[in-house]
């Protein structure tokens, strides 16, 4: 699990001299600046990724605002972040002249990414959605007790060392390998789990 987070959070696992600092998220968690943020719609609430300049132009010509090309407040990557709060301020306006699916519909064929946010639990998200399955992020197993479920699958995929995929195990499943591994007998396994100090296996035939 360790080796897992150093993999996935490689950036925060690495120190060195003149690091620059990790981007902060606005007061209201809303994203990284007006660029890369969540905007809220007329229905619904739109997740808007356009850092570089061809997606900034991408933008703007899809809501039809032709002045901020022109705005020098606006002209480049740099001038953008200085005037953050006002870009920020026009777009919230924008989005909210339809719907997220909207301008999901409008952008993501354009090339952009500006999509609906989906609002549910992860656990709904994983269960529900069909990319996550046809990716292999989420698969499905067997479950003793609730059949065929999903699970999250394999967020990496190693060359030379396959990853295995299997649910859960239930309470006391595996009280006797382990119990066996340390040495103890049946005797005495079933004793410790007579007086209830150790779980024994309760699995649905």
């Amino acid at each position: 699990m360790i080796c897992g987070n150093a993999y996935a959070y490689s950036d925060d696992f690495n120190a060195y001299a003149g690091k620059p600092p990790a981007p902060a998220l606005d007061a209201e968690q809303h994203g990284y600046h007006a660029l890369y943020r969540l905007y809220q719609a007329s229905s619904g609430w739109v997740f808007l990724a356009a850092p570089t300049q061809r997606e900034w132009e991408t933008l703007v010509g899809g809501i039809e605002r032709p002045d901020l090309l022109e705005d020098v407040r606006f002209a480049t990557v740099d001038s953008r972040l200085d005037n953050d709060e006002e870009l920020a301020s026009i777009l919230a306006d924008v989005f909210t002249a339809d719907t997220a699916q909207a301008w999901e519909d409008l952008f993501v064929p354009a090339g952009l990414a500006c999509v609906t946010v989906f609002e549910g639990g992860v656990s709904a998200f994983t269960c529900t959605d069909e990319t996550m399955v046809e990716t292999g992020l989420v698969v499905k197993v067997d479950h003793p007790i609730f059949g065929r479920i999903r699970v999250h699958g394999l967020p990496v995929a190693l060359s030379e060392t396959p990853g295995r995929i299997g649910r859960s195990c239930l309470l006391g499943e595996q009280t006797e390998a382990l119990l066996t591994e340390f040495g103890y007998d049946a005797e005495a396994i079933a004793a410790l789990t007579d007086a209830k100090i150790v779980a024994g296996a309760d699995i649905p035939s």
